[in-house]
């Protein structure tokens, strides 16, 4: 294996109870493993992806630890909970903004909205 990967200039490289906010993978790499099935026991899921950079990757999935809300710190168990909430307001206001455009006779100058908001 090593004299192949030496041949074609290719790197192996493992990773071990991988977490999304891990910092030392690859941002696209971790995108794309945590968007694979969770591989059946003795099986694996695969994923080939060519990042910005131009590098391919083919990764492997061998196994997912199911998270527990639980088993987080307090803060973490208040951050989680505000990002939901967060995410689920801004979703809420987004689609009601849509169906007033849809369905109603209102006018709403573009100058008076942050163009990220809606």
């Amino acid at each position: 294996t090593e004299l192949f990967l030496a041949d074609n200039e290719l790197q192996w490289r493992s990773e071990v109870a991988v977490r999304r906010t891990q910092s030392n993978v690859n941002r696209e790499i971790i995108e794309s493993i945590f968007a694979l099935p969770a591989p059946a026991s003795g099986s694996v899921s695969r994923s080939q992806l060519s990042l910005t950079n131009g590098t391919f990757v083919m990764a492997e999935l061998t196994s997912v630890t199911e998270g527990s809300f639980d088993a987080l710190a307090d803060a973490e168990k208040s951050a989680m909970r505000e990002s939901v909430v967060g995410d689920l307001g801004s979703s809420e206001l987004r689609a009601f903004v849509a169906n007033l455009r849809e369905t109603g006779d209102i006018v709403v100058p573009e100058r008076d909205l942050d163009g990220d908001a809606f």
